[in-house]
């Protein structure tokens, strides 16, 4: 293999890439994160943890939508959330019950 050749396998280029489309999907619809922000903040000081389940629950009857379906993965890049470590089945039909993680305000942002 030449130094030149791509390989598939580069966890640093790959996470430099999905930084990059996150950015863009949440400069989208930035009256929506915002929005979106708030409910997740809002559900998980009253339940104690939330997910994007939860998040969707209280925004799509109101018919608030992101642009693009792919924002979602926008929504816990701030850092004052973490990761349970839990994980539950998306309740979107087309996700066809893919994992989706559940979070938790962090006690001190880092």
């Amino acid at each position: 293999m030449s130094e030149h050749q791509l390989t598939i396998f580069d966890l640093v280029e790959g996470k430099r890439l999905r930084d990059e489309a996150l950015e863009t999907m949440e400069a989208r619809s930035p009256e929506w994160i915002v929005e979106a922000r708030r409910v997740a903040v809002t559900v998980a000081q009253r339940q104690g943890t939330v997910t994007a389940n939860d998040v969707r629950a209280v925004l799509e009857p109101l018919g608030i939508f992101p642009k693009h379906s792919n924002s979602w993965g926008s929504l816990f890049r701030q850092n004052i959330w973490e990761r349970t470590g839990e994980r539950v089945p998306s309740r979107i039909v087309t996700s066809h019950a893919s994992e989706i993680s559940v979070w938790r305000l962090r006690s001190e942002p880092k």
